[in-house]
């Protein structure tokens, strides 16, 4: 089983914890070490737009960020040692990294559910799939077809 796990949670998504938590609670043991994180996309990334977004924006998301990450945790069986990770840049190169920093046994991240056309991963997961040094458990959005 598992020690320490990664969990790549898009905050900007809602039915992202509600798809990844019962996964998450078969996995968590009285030993697990848990780090929930979330990517902040760096602004400048985002758009030709981000010149006109205002100075202390990207702290002002982080500081929810966190509050949400806390929110999250608290769907969790009670004791289970929870390490917030907040970073900003592109998601599947921070993921990897933080997984190789953290030395987690496995990364968990969502995916959803591909359509008649599109039998593929998404371009976040699947990156992090074939890149990952250590198992990675995609969990795919049952609710949709």
């Amino acid at each position: 089983m598992p020690r320490h796990i990664l969990v790549a949670i898009d905050l900007l998504d809602s039915d992202c914890w509600a798809m990844l938590c019962p996964e998450i609670r078969d996995l968590v043991k009285p030993d697990t070490h848990l780090h929930l994180m979330h990517v902040v996309p760096e602004q400048k990334a985002l758009s030709p737009l981000a010149q006109f977004i205002p100075e202390g924006f990207e702290d002002a998301h982080r500081a929810e960020s966190h509050k949400a990450l806390e929110l999250l945790a608290e769907d969790l069986p009670k004791g289970t040692d929870v390490h917030f990770h907040l970073r900003s840049g592109n998601v599947y190169v921070e993921v990897l990294e933080a997984a190789g920093k953290l030395d987690v046994d496995l990364i968990v991240v969502g995916s959803q559910s591909p359509d008649l056309k599109d039998y593929l991963l998404g371009p976040k997961a699947a990156r992090i799939v074939r890149h990952a040094e250590c198992s990675v458990l995609v969990v795919r959005d049952k609710g949709k077809t």
